[in-house]
């Protein structure tokens, strides 16, 4: 009996990154397909195998290419379709579902995987017609003269194994810490008290702590000096009322923690077979440092922010929006790769406030921070009501943030 099969190349930024699924039996990077049923015909094949490995609802464009085997049982073709709806889900058949640059893809997928992207990426109008064959003794020769991609190999098929026994997960969320740092305060201290009439950072600083208006007139190693021991003693002069702050401070994230990464997985990441969303947090220290100035900066790269230990909104509003600053910034690095590298650092910035300025005001960011209208990164309201009218549109994070980029 015929073995007739089916797969989609599904391409985005100009057929220039492919989607491809981890398949759960082995660890390989295939194109999403499989067998075609007896009821259907190739066309509902393709459909209802991209439905069922990926979530998405795609459109097909055209066949690409027929390849078959050389005793005439085995015959694969292969689509090009374009997404039309839906979200990535994992099944029982995928481990995991990314975009791969078609210059760079995974170690573990066969070669005549890749030369069926080759083909589809230079599809002329014509359908191609090709024998299909895999070798195996000549696959596994072509991985055993690359050392470092066997053992990965092999311990991506433990991992496979393990996947199929446990539940799925894509990665635990990270444990927020607190602390108190008198030398991080210093260095926030005279990094933002600038003394200038129309600085907002330094008149807030100044207008919690008027006597370091003394440091104005002074020369910059005395400034130093003065500064420096005026935290050292603010420190010790609120001990008790600073150890208070951050015990309740970590009290009122442990409430809301759980739930804040559940909905923020719901956000970002995939829906596994059982239901469940989750997304895998990028590396970092995590660190909230309880500051006793109203500046509250961040560091992107070490997963790490001041919170003022008297922020009006709430200390949970300053953790949630600095938390999600994190994980947007790596999705848009994972997802956005090209756009990440070529608009630069405060075109990325000012995308992630936008971005904050639109999520923190959905309801189920409303009930994790308790603020229903947030000051705004934006430079007016109507700049603010046309992003949430891009949220609204899209419905999702990958498609407001191009929806975002079409008009920078």
């Amino acid at each position: 009996m015929k073995q007739i099969a089916a797969h989609v190349a599904i391409f985005q930024k100009n057929k220039q990154e492919i989607l491809l699924c981890l398949r759960r039996d082995m660890p390989l990077w295939v194109l999403p397909g499989g067998q075609k049923e007896i009821s259907e015909t190739i066309d509902q094949t393709a459909l209802r195998e991209v439905k069922e490995e990926t979530g998405l609802n795609i459109k097909i464009s055209h066949l690409i290419g027929i390849y078959t085997s050389p005793d005439g049982n085995i015959i694969k073709n292969l689509f090009e379709g374009e997404i039309e709806s839906g979200e990535f889900i994992l099944s029982d058949e995928t481990r995991d579902i990314r975009w791969y640059k078609t210059d760079s893809l995974p170690f573990n997928i066969l070669r005549f995987e890749v030369s069926r992207i080759s083909d589809a990426q230079g599809y002329s109008g014509q359908t191609i017609e090709k024998p299909f064959y895999i070798n195996g003794r000549q696959e596994l020769a072509y991985f055993s003269k690359k050392p470092l991609f066997m053992f990965k190999l092999l311990t991506s098929y433990l991992i496979s194994k393990s996947a199929m026994k446990y539940p799925l997960s894509l990665g635990s969320p990270p444990k927020l810490k607190f602390q108190l740092d008198v030398t991080y305060d210093q260095w926030t201290c005279k990094e933002f008290l600038s003394f200038k009439e129309g600085d907002i950072f330094s008149n807030s600083i100044l207008k919690d702590h008027p006597d370091l208006m003394e440091a104005k007139e002074l020369d910059k190693e005395n400034k130093k000096n003065f500064i420096n021991n005026y935290i050292v003693n603010y420190y010790t002069n609120h001990k008790d009322e600073l150890s208070k702050a951050i015990e309740k401070i970590k009290n009122d994230w442990s409430k809301i923690e759980n739930k804040f990464f559940e909905t923020s997985a719901k956000l970002f990441g995939f829906k596994n077979e059982k239901g469940i969303y989750s997304y895998s947090w990028p590396d970092g220290n995590y660190v909230c440092y309880v500051s006793i100035f109203n500046c509250n900066p961040r560091f992107i790269k070490e997963k790490e922010f001041q919170a003022f230990y008297k922020h009006t909104a709430t200390t949970n509003y300053v953790c949630v929006h600095e938390m999600l600053h994190f994980i947007f910034y790596d999705y848009v690095e994972k997802n956005f790769n090209d756009e990440y590298k070529s608009l630069g650092e405060n075109a990325i910035w000012k995308l992630s406030e936008i971005f904050d300025d639109v999520i923190l005001r959905l309801p189920e960011f409303i009930v994790l921070t308790g603020q229903r209208d947030p000051s705004i990164y934006a430079q007016t309201a109507e700049e603010l009501e046309q992003n949430l009218c891009l949220w609204k549109q899209s419905g999702n994070v990958n498609g407001f943030i191009r929806s975002y980029l079409k008009l920078l």
